[in-house]
């Protein structure tokens, strides 16, 4: 029951059939949870951006860098245009610094890539719904590349792909497991606010038996990103294969997880992970997985009735 209600609630909100809630899929909006260009003792991180047109025709394509540690909504404040030809592919490399060169340096933020577009709403839900649907709608197919470009013939990094179903929102829990942070991996944890709300964050850190290692709650600003490392910002220095778990603050996620109105909708969020080995600097970078199971609970509806506040 649970895995086909996730499923209805994903469906509707980008009007395709049931898919699983943290698949990749094209559509007409897509956001890439964190991209970078900052320059470090011994390392020089660039993001390079690939983007397919899948439409039958031209689509005029918008690239919204929102830049982490600020609002930056509404309106969305730093943009880059172009019309992509069906079928057409481009690759940006270095795509903060070439798109939005102005932050120089010493910059990371999400991106949200769209067509078409109409205008902005409460959060990244609204946008979903309002674009048309069906097969002649426009759809994008985006991934990305974040790597140490210290040395040009020899980078590394990871791929970040663009994943923006993966919403925690109302009483949904983000579950990050296999987390580690000791002499040999650190871990960051970032949080992506996809609302012109302010999002109050609980980040919680277990360890492999269950224990309880660190908690607290972050503000992040509308449209904006935040991340923390969990040595430095958490205080966990001992850590291997715990557990990281994000949500909305219950004092907000209380609300009714199937309401309409303003005053019971809930801030929406996407928290991810990047893992490096502190001697070989591989990194793993992943999505949390979202605990939907509560929303049936408490909506108190069958699997194929769906909430009104979710995706009509």
């Amino acid at each position: 029951m649970v895995r086909r209600f996730v499923t209805v609630i994903v469906g509707m909100a980008v009007g395709i059939a049931a898919i699983p809630v943290a698949a990749q899929v094209v559509s007409s909006v897509q956001f890439v949870p964190v991209v970078a260009r900052s320059n470090g003792v011994g390392s020089l991180w660039r993001t390079d951006l690939s983007i397919t047109n899948l439409t039958n025709s031209a689509v005029q394509v918008t690239a919204a860098y929102l830049p982490a540690d600020q609002a930056n909504f509404p309106p969305l404040k730093y943009t880059h245009q172009m019309t992509m030809q069906s079928k057409q592919t481009i690759l940006v490399q270095d795509v903060v610094g070439k798109w939005f060169p102005q932050f120089g340096d010493q910059t990371k933020g999400a991106l949200l890539v769209y067509t078409n577009a109409p205008a902005f709403g409460k959060d990244l839900r609204d946008m979903i719904r309002a674009q048309d649907k069906g097969t002649a709608a426009p759809a994008l197919a985006v991934t990305s590349r974040t790597y140490n470009a210290t040395d040009p013939n020899s980078t590394f990094g990871q791929t970040v792909p663009a994943d923006p179903y993966s919403y925690i929102y109302g009483i949904a829990v983000g579950e990050m497991t296999g987390m580690e942070q000791d002499d040999r991996f650190r871990t960051n944890i970032g949080v992506v606010n996809l609302s012109g709300l302010t999002a109050p964050v609980q980040i919680t850190v277990y360890g492999a038996a269950g224990q309880l290692l660190a908690q607290k709650t972050e503000n992040i600003e509308g449209y904006s990103l935040r991340q923390w490392n969990l040595g430095h910002e958490f205080g966990v220095s001992n850590l291997q294969n715990g557990l990281v778990e994000v949500k909305i603050d219950p004092s907000v996620a209380n609300q009714d997880p199937c309401g309409t109105t303003a005053g019971s909708l809930s801030p929406m969020i996407v928290a991810y992970f990047s893992k490096n080995d502190n001697t070989s600097q591989d990194a793993v970078f992943g999505v949390a997985q979202v605990d939907w199971r509560q929303f049936a609970v408490e909506c108190q509806e069958g699997p194929m009735d769906g909430c009104p506040g979710l995706g009509q």
